[in-house]
């Protein structure tokens, strides 16, 4: 009877392995597909502003790979969607002013009033500005 279960327990070890290189396939296309729907303007490696909800300070920066794989993101019908089918929108930051102009109390006022529009519609990812582009 030993001898007959040998065979049974090696398909299912098989079965097993199959099951996994497939469950890991399929989850790095999904995060290459949600990828491929970025923005033009917009890098996988670029810095995005930290969740007011996590307090720690010491991690390392969290970047849009990071913010979309744990938003589970997908790419739907040419749209970047969350794991509830809320398209995500990326906002790019203003403030980087090394002399504001003027009027930059207004300018953020708006930004603000943007991000709380967009909020009510989108999945928000805002990308913080950087005095020199060429720094990224």
């Amino acid at each position: 009877m030993a001898q007959n279960s040998t065979p049974a327990r090696l398909q299912i070890h098989l079965l097993v392995i199959v099951c996994a290189a497939v469950m890991t396939c399929a989850m790095a296309s999904s995060r290459a597909a949600a990828q491929s729907c970025l923005p033009s303007d917009i890098k996988p490696s670029e810095i995005v502003v930290s969740d007011s909800n996590k307090t720690d300070r010491a991690s390392k920066p969290e970047t849009v790979r990071d913010r979309l794989t744990q938003l589970k993101a997908r790419c739907r019908q040419g749209k970047l969607t969350d794991s509830r089918g809320k398209q995500i929108y990326f906002l790019r930051l203003i403030g980087c002013w090394g002399n504001p102009p003027a009027d930059y109390e207004e300018q953020l006022e708006e930004q603000r009033t943007k991000l709380r529009e967009l909020q009510k519609k989108y999945t928000v990812i805002q990308i913080p500005c950087v005095a020199n582009p060429m720094i990224q």
